[in-house]
């Protein structure tokens, strides 16, 4: 990652997520800005955010960084969602907010967080 403004908002991130929720090594990068037929640029990182306010103030930084954001919620796809034209873009992997919030029998309905598959 040789952009100055991706290396400042990789930093920022740390400082928000923690330095353990903030994913930089090539190999993670490349895997996240891949689907199964295609890839693109490696993204300049990607974030695993634990709840709602963080990825609030995740995504408030990423944008005013002028980067794009890309959600990821459970692995591999195949239409070329994850993939920007950019590397100033950071994946958001949602795996960590999933999770049951309602179930309504009755209605025959479920509410779920982001990353649950």
């Amino acid at each position: 990652m040789e952009d100055p403004a991706s290396q400042d908002l990789v930093a920022t991130l740390a400082t928000l997520l923690g330095a353990d929720r903030v994913l930089t090594d090539p190999a993670t990068r490349a895997l996240f800005s891949s689907d199964l037929y295609a890839e693109g640029p490696a993204c300049a990182g990607v974030i695993r955010p634990r709840d709602a306010a963080t990825l609030a103030a995740a995504v408030a930084a990423i944008t005013a960084a002028g980067h794009a954001v890309l959600p990821r919620g459970g692995g591999l796809s195949y239409t070329g969602g994850y993939i920007a034209d950019t590397g100033r873009a950071v994946v958001v992997d949602t795996r960590d907010l999933a999770g049951i919030h309602e179930l309504d029998a009755g209605g025959m309905t479920v509410t779920v967080g982001s990353g649950t598959t």
